[in-house]
């Protein structure tokens, strides 16, 4: 229950804060002049963003450890979008005082600056997308007596899910390729277990497979491998690059959280920080809720 209760208070902090980002980028580019093409994707990726964090904030059965590490990957980001708005929105004012204007036009420097922003924050949602889909939403039980699958909830949440995201939640998929039964738990199939990816070695956490050369041993592509650990409140984890220049490119970050109990406060990033949101990401990652 703690693993709950601390996981659902930091999301919904965090999702606060994402969404407050919204509205205020939002505000910031109706103030800067320009008509360029990285002007007019940040204001659709802006409505993208809004829809997901508003479907994870109104959908509770959602808030799992790694939706919340990407959520914070995302508010980051935002973080720099805004402090690039911000800027931008000085040097403008400052060049009215000068008698002309300051635009930011398609391939100038302002302009690529603020695609390679929008470009993470693109990349930032996708995953977000991916790992809501992924979420084993409406499942009981455990390998000894098996799992049980609340096919109502499953079905409910997976309509939110395809509305805002036009995607579906990987267990509704599994569902839907089965007979139809109207039973309200459905009880899963061995191969379902293992789709699914719930069979793990109940001595190292890790996932079983078929391979002897692979059964029991952690995934090695991961940056971390986090199964079967117990923390006291306030419990932070970051697997990723904090500070990069816009310039170097990072490594893709991975990490597998599973089977874990986390105290209140919560707090998880998986991905790469810019230099511009560190010093925000500072300020807000590690303060206790």
């Amino acid at each position: 229950m703690a693993a709950v209760i601390g996981t659902t208070a930091a999301i919904v902090g965090l999702l606060n804060t994402a969404l407050t980002l919204v509205q205020q980028i939002r505000s910031a580019w109706d103030r800067v002049n320009g008509n360029s093409k990285a002007l007019q994707d940040v204001c659709e990726q802006l409505d993208s963003i809004s829809t997901s964090l508003e479907l994870v904030r109104d959908e509770s059965r959602l808030h799992t450890a790694e939706v919340e590490a990407q959520v914070s990957s995302i508010t980051a980001v935002m973080e720099e979008l805004k402090t690039f708005f911000d800027g931008l929105r000085i040097e403008q004012e400052k060049s009215k005082l000068r008698q002309f204007g300051h635009a930011v036009k398609s391939g100038d420097k302002d302009d690529k600056k603020l695609a390679g922003i929008n470009s993470r924050l693109s990349g930032a949602r996708q995953e977000l997308v991916l790992r809501i889909s992924v979420v084993h939403v409406g499942l009981t039980g455990n390998l000894q007596d098996g799992f049980q699958v609340a096919q109502r909830v499953v079905m409910e949440i997976n309509e939110n899910v395809k509305r805002a995201l036009g995607t579906q939640l990987r267990i509704a998929e599994m569902l839907e390729a089965r007979s139809l039964t109207t039973a309200e738990v459905v009880t899963l199939r061995e191969e379902e277990v293992e789709e699914l990816g719930l069979r793990y070695d109940q001595s190292s956490g890790a996932r079983q497979s078929g391979d002897d050369k692979t059964a029991g041993a952690a995934d090695e592509t991961n940056n971390l491998n986090w199964h079967k650990n117990t923390t006291g409140d306030d419990p932070k984890l970051l697997v990723g690059n904090l500070g990069l220049d816009e310039s170097e490119k990072a490594a893709v970050v991975k990490a597998s959280i599973t089977n874990s109990k986390f105290g209140k406060g919560l707090g998880v990033t998986v991905g790469t920080v810019g230099k511009e949101g560190a010093q925000s990401f500072n300020e807000n990652f590690w303060r206790k809720w």
